[in-house]
């Protein structure tokens, strides 16, 4: 019995990725269209600038994840004090499904392995989008 590739993008991982792929590129444009705006020093181009560092910026979050995946951590500071500020989320309400035979698997309910891949795939699509938009 073989086994698969941790690097494979299981058919259930589509839905949460797309969703972590849609929300990054949604703060991505936001933050690029923010700088175009208020903090363009020398009114730089909005495509050649900042959409492109928005794709080196991914790029870099995705290559982190990969290391992350490969066995890497970086060591994080606990902070006590935050953890009192920081309230978990609860969730009232069950998935939507439309009549399928799948249950639908939310983002949260994944082990650490899956949420890996799924960040790692919405890296890497978010930086192929921003650098796609960064030449035109």
């Amino acid at each position: 019995m073989s086994k698969s590739s941790p690097f494979r993008l299981q058919r259930h991982l589509i839905r949460p990725c797309i969703y972590q792929a849609a929300t990054r590129l949604g703060v991505g444009l936001l933050l690029s269209v923010a700088w175009y705006k208020f903090a363009n020093p020398s009114q730089l181009d909005l495509n050649s600038h900042a959409f492109f560092f928005m794709a080196v910026f991914f790029a870099v979050m995705a290559w982190m994840r990969y290391l992350r995946m490969d066995g890497m951590h970086i060591p994080s500071i606990k902070l006590k004090f935050l953890k009192k500020l920081v309230k978990k989320p609860q969730r009232n309400f069950a998935d939507m499904s439309d009549y399928t035979d799948e249950e639908i698997v939310a983002f949260d309910d994944l082990d650490d392995e899956e949420k890996n891949v799924c960040l790692l795939y919405a890296n890497i699509a978010c930086a192929l989008i921003f650098l796609i938009i960064s030449f035109f």
